[in-house]
């Protein structure tokens, strides 16, 4: 965050507050429960014992339980807070998409 343009991608609950604060614009991506199970289910199948182009060499691809129930659970959890939280940055560019074609929609357009 001390560079002038940056992306940071993930739910870390315990930096999210000082992420939020740097950010000028947050992008929030909140596919249904379904979506989100299908992708993690479909990653695993495609990636099975291999390491994924978007991580690191040794990280190979896995789906534990624990993975499958916080992506079940996400929803109702943890989306919730993250809304409370987003209410404390009203001068920030705010963009939550809902499904994978807003989103593409959305990338299409700003192309």
């Amino acid at each position: 965050m001390e560079k002038d343009t940056w992306i940071i991608d993930g739910n870390y609950s315990a930096t999210m507050d000082i992420r939020l604060k740097e950010a000028d614009t947050i992008i929030f991506l909140h596919f249904s429960t379904m979506r989100c199970l299908y992708g993690i289910t479909k990653r695993r199948l495609q990636y099975h014992k291999q390491t994924r182009p978007d991580l690191a060499a040794g990280c190979p691809e896995k789906l534990d339980w624990e993975f499958f129930q916080y992506v079940r659970k996400f929803n109702k959890r943890k989306a919730p807070h993250i809304y409370e939280l987003l209410t404390n940055y009203p001068d920030k560019q705010q963009i939550t998409f809902k499904s994978r074609s807003q989103l593409q929609k959305f990338l299409q357009d700003s192309s």
